[in-house]
């Protein structure tokens, strides 16, 4: 068990209180402690994102550690799609409807994402609260993810990546950060909402803090030589522009080993690089081939490093000091917890 003070910021400040309605101690956050073994059923939900991630590398990963056919990595994609959308169709999602299996029990475990904004929205809050209870009913883990999110950050003003100035890499970092922020947020209301024990089994996969930390650690020259960020984005497998809102490989790697390091609690500093699992780094995954073995080191240690400290990734064992987050006016969500390792 944890202890907690709830204090008043949301005051005159949040439009929900602190902590979402309020009203009694909140469902703890429970740690696992201990890495999952690697045979699991797990069914992907979500928009183009979803189907440019699964299921190859994460089989590819996770398989390394088992064997060949441990994971069973299912998708239901409807490109562009929000979760409350795929809620009401998902029958006519590519691969299949993750709803009616998680509704039938078969999946171990829901990675779900969103393509909704990063600030306070009922109809997405109320719409994951039917993924959660479908999830409880079937005891069905729920880890829900931020997509990155570039879009109006001023690199679409630019050409050559060469020219981007460092502000609008810096703008860029921002965005993933609100983005992360907003949907620690949504995961916070869909667990303090539900009366079941389960609730706090909702993991949060923190991929839009994992790209901000990327690039933060470019801006402040610690990324190894011949890194840039412009290597995250943009390749999808048809003509772009440089940058793109989509993942390129090296990115969809870096998806893949975030939901690795949440999902098994293992850390990706022990995964092969791609060509050794087979992945195929040629033609639009050609980044793969051409990033060195420093930056795939470096980029692992920022991903293990984040989602450890995130602590509704369940990984370590937290307890809180101080707990006080709400959503303000403007609709974001603000955190200003402390926290301590309790291990």
């Amino acid at each position: 068990m944890r202890s907690f003070t709830r204090i008043g910021l949301g005051l005159g400040l949040g439009r929900r209180g602190v902590y979402g309605r309020g009203g009694g101690a909140r469902i703890p956050l429970q740690p696992f402690n201990a890495s999952r073994a690697i045979p699991l059923n797990l069914m992907n939900s979500g928009a183009s994102h979803t189907n440019l991630v699964m299921p190859v590398y994460i089989d590819a990963i996770a398989e390394y550690f088992g064997s060949p056919g441990d994971v069973e990595s299912r998708i239901s994609v409807i490109n562009g799609s929000t979760w409350a959308f795929r809620w009401e169709n998902d029958e006519s999602a590519q691969g299949e409807s993750a709803r009616l299996a998680v509704e039938d029990g078969t999946p171990d475990v829901l990675a779900i994402c969103d393509i909704s904004n990063s600030s306070f929205d009922e109809a997405t809050v109320t719409s994951g609260g039917l993924w959660r209870d479908a999830c409880e009913a079937s005891e069905v883990e729920m880890y829900a993810w931020a997509l990155q999110y570039v879009l109006d950050s001023g690199l679409e003003g630019y050409e050559d990546p060469l020219d981007v100035p460092d502000v609008i890499w810096g703008v860029v970092r921002d965005k993933q950060n609100l983005r992360n922020s907003g949907w620690k947020g949504v995961v916070e209301e869909m667990r303090d909402e539900s009366s079941n024990p389960l609730a706090a089994q909702i993991r949060f996969i923190p991929w839009a803090s994992v790209l901000a930390a990327i690039i933060t650690g470019w801006l402040n020259d610690e990324a190894p030589a011949g890194f840039r960020p412009e290597q995250m984005l943009g390749d999808v497998g048809q003509p772009v522009d440089w940058w793109d809102n989509h993942p390129s490989a090296l990115g969809r790697w870096c998806i893949a080993l975030t939901h690795f390091c949440v999902i098994w609690r293992r850390s990706p500093l022990d995964v092969p690089l791609p060509h050794s699992l087979g992945i195929d780094t040629t033609g639009n995954n050609a980044i793969l081939a051409e990033t060195s073995e420093a930056t795939y080191a470096w980029l692992a240690g920022i991903i293990w490093e984040v989602c450890q400290m995130e602590p509704r990734t369940g990984i370590r064992q937290w307890e809180w000091i101080l707990e006080s987050a709400a959503w303000n006016d403007a609709g974001t969500w603000e955190d200003t917890s402390l926290w301590k390792d309790a291990a």
